[in-house]
């Protein structure tokens, strides 16, 4: 009877993780994908919740970048920059509301 109350306990801990986990992966405020095509890399940024502003910075060549930036993106809007193929990660930053950034390599 203990183990099967103790067992019982590790399914609700368990249980409880999961829907924390999907809830925090449904619930991101946007998605992003960087993709090398042919002779582009192109990434993109799907917005589920207003952004107040995106900084991308791709490098490319021999120490050669291009910074790209956007304002007021609203819910819904998938933004798309293009620019050289590159292997080199682009830097990312992210601003969901003034003041608070965040900045990531893709």
């Amino acid at each position: 009877m203990d183990a099967l109350i103790i067992l019982l306990g590790f399914v609700i801990i368990l249980a409880l993780i999961v829907i924390l986990v999907l809830f925090f992966l449904v619930n991101r405020p946007y998605s992003y994908n960087r993709k090398v095509k042919g002779e582009e890399s192109i990434f993109t940024l799907d917005a589920k919740k207003p952004i107040s502003s995106i900084e991308v910075i791709g490098k490319f060549g021999k120490d050669e970048e291009i910074k790209f930036q956007r304002k007021d993106i609203q819910k819904g809007e998938k933004i798309e920059f293009v620019y050289p193929a590159s292997t080199t990660p682009a830097s990312v930053t992210i601003e969901l509301q003034k003041g608070n950034a965040k900045t990531f390599e893709v």
